[in-house]
């Protein structure tokens, strides 16, 4: 039986060029953290769920909206 650690021959070979260059590359989406008592995510997580909306979304509209 294996004793664990690195494989030989395992891994990207070195030279290797990536398949999408650095400037071909697009961020989607970013995220951000909400901290808040548990009584104030609940609101949140509520007035979401009535609009049929995730949490992410209703924030972002109410923010920008």
């Amino acid at each position: 039986m294996g004793k664990g650690g690195a494989r030989a021959g395992a891994g990207r070979p070195k030279g290797s060029k990536n398949r999408i260059p650095a400037e071909g590359r697009k961020t989607l989406f970013k995220s951000i953290t909400v901290s808040g008592y548990p009584d104030e995510i609940a609101k949140i997580q509520k007035a979401a769920a009535e609009k049929g909306m995730s949490v992410s979304r209703y924030i972002i509209d109410r923010c920008l909206g």
